[in-house]
Parts: structure tokens; sequence; C-alpha cells
């Protein structure tokens, strides 16, 4: 159980660096030309509801969505509703699946993101119970992970297996756990780290717009490229994760 969890965990991080960065490093170069980009993510993983989190999530995709689907299918009806709303979201996110891959793993990510969208955008307008912030992130975020498990298992069965063992309270840690949890013990501190980074630091959007040019920071931005360039080197370098979609 622990073990599915920090698999699925490290996945969903490793998603969120690989494609906000590889969107910082699109914007930065477009500065250098001249040409300025929006932003693409907003601190994604911070949202307390699934409606905030695709408007923090790949802005750019989220925005063309609504316009050229969302909105389409809404004027398509003679009469607009809240029910009929709703069931132009749950298209529209399908799409969302349809569009990252054919298969029904990417099928299923989409279903179920629309499905929250509606159930969230019904707990809004019917309920008018507003959660405490820790719990509406908590649930959000935990949500989130386990969506992003059918993103990237090579299969449904597959997907299916990792989310049984994520909410496997029978056996919680068992004598093979504890030896597989030694022996990936080094991939657990980057792992908080960058959670750390996520949750407590503020975003690259933030940090541009209050950026103060100073020796200091170019010391520190030249060490980081070099490091960077060794890694571009290594054994651990690879295409990043949206280069398939």
């Amino acid at each position: 159980m622990i073990m599915a969890w920090v698999i699925s965990l490290s996945f969903t991080m490793q998603l969120y660096y690989d494609f906000s960065g590889y969107s910082d490093m699109a914007i930065g170069m477009a500065m250098m030309m001249g040409i300025y980009i929006p932003a693409n993510f907003n601190s994604p993983y911070k949202s307390k509801s699934i409606v905030e989190f695709w408007q923090r999530w790949h802005i750019s995709f989220t925005t063309f969505i609504t316009t050229y689907v969302y909105t389409p299918i809404v004027r398509s009806f003679k009469k607009i509703t809240f029910e009929k709303a709703m069931l132009a979201t749950l298209i529209s996110m399908l799409i969302v699946g349809v569009w990252h891959g054919s298969t029904i793993n990417f099928v299923i990510f989409g279903f179920l993101h629309g499905v929250a969208m509606v159930v969230n955008h019904y707990w809004q307008k019917k309920t008018k119970i507003k959660l405490p912030n820790f719990l509406a992130w908590a649930l959000t975020f935990i949500y989130i992970n386990c969506t992003i498990v059918f993103f990237r298992a090579d299969s449904f069965l597959d997907a299916i297996q990792v989310l049984t063992s994520m909410f496997n309270f029978n056996l919680v840690l068992t004598y093979t756990e504890l030896v597989q949890l030694g022996a990936n013990k080094l991939a657990i501190p980057p792992m908080l780290i960058g959670a750390l980074l996520i949750f407590a630091k503020r975003n690259s959007n933030q940090i541009i717009k209050e950026f103060n040019p100073t020796p200091v920071n170019l010391i520190g931005f030249l060490i980081l490229a070099i490091i960077s360039m060794f890694y571009l080197n290594s054994n651990f370098t690879q295409a990043y994760i949206y280069n398939d979609f």
C-alpha cells in the first residue's frame, strides 16, 4: 500500500515538473525573442476543487477546450439548462481524455475528471456548503492523484492493480514493502523536496514578477545551468513526458 502511494505520488509530481518546466522554458525562450506567451500553470496542486484545478493546470489547453468545444456544444442547445451545461462539461472532458490518447485509460481519465467537475458544479450550485480549506484541498489532490494513475499505467489492469494496492488496508506495511522502501530510500528525499517546492514555495509566475537581478542570482543560475548541462550527457536524460502529446 505504501509503495503504491509512493509510486503514484512520484509520478503525479514528475508530470507536474515535466510539463510546468517545459512550459517555463518555452515562455523563457519566447521572451528572448520579444514574444510574451501567457502562463500555462498556476500552482494547480494547490487547488481546492477540480474546477479550480482545470483553471490552473494547462491553462492554454483548458482555454482552447472551453472556447472551441464546450461553448459550441452549449450554444447548440435551444434552451440552456444546468443539466445541459453539465452534459457539455462531461463531453468536453471526455474529449480532453481522448486528446491525450485513444486508449481506454485516457478515456477513463477524461471521464473521471468530467464526473468530478459535474459533481463540483452541482455541489456549489445546489448545496452551498463550503468545505474547510484543508479538507477541500486534500480531497481534490487525492482524487487527482488517483486519476493520474490511469494517465500513467500501460493498461487498464495495471491501473486497477495500483489503485487496489493504494487502498488495501489489510496489509499496510508488509516485510516485503519494508525491504522495498529500504531499497528505494534514495527516491523518497527528492519526492519530499519536490512536494515541498510545490506546496510551500511560490511558483515561477510569482517569482518572475518579483525577480530582481543581482550578482548572487546570476551566480546561482549559472551553477544550475552548469548542473543541467551535465545532466544532458547523463543516463538520466529522457524526453519530456508531454512530448507524446
